[in-house]
């Protein structure tokens, strides 16, 4: 059994190269284990996204998640590139972007 947030960046990263980011079934597996994430999981994702080159993944499958739910916890739009009508393409996210996000937990 994986921990969570190893469970969730493996859906993220299926759901991204298997199913190009669409299906509401992988959607729907990866929102449901948000919704248990704590503000230190986020912070913990966020470094393992970033350790394993997934920066972008987590990007767009967030991305996919706020276009269909419009309720996510706080620390999901913490980053500052998620927003109704701002959202970024993810492919154009520089690496590195997510290396001083303000996450909750995390010291400043």
């Amino acid at each position: 059994m994986l921990d969570p947030v190893d469970e969730w960046l493996f859906l993220a990263y299926h759901y991204g190269l298997h199913h190009r980011f669409s299906g509401l079934k992988w959607l729907a597996d990866i929102y449901y284990s948000t919704l248990k994430f704590t503000a230190d999981d986020w912070d913990s994702l966020l470094r393992r996204a970033a350790d394993a080159g997934l920066n972008k993944t987590v990007l767009a499958t967030l991305q996919a998640l706020e276009r269909i739910y419009t309720q996510l916890p706080d620390f999901c739009r913490l980053l500052g590139l998620l927003t109704a009508g701002k959202a970024l393409d993810a492919t154009q996210v520089p690496d590195g972007a997510f290396d001083n996000a303000p996450v909750a937990g995390r010291q400043q």
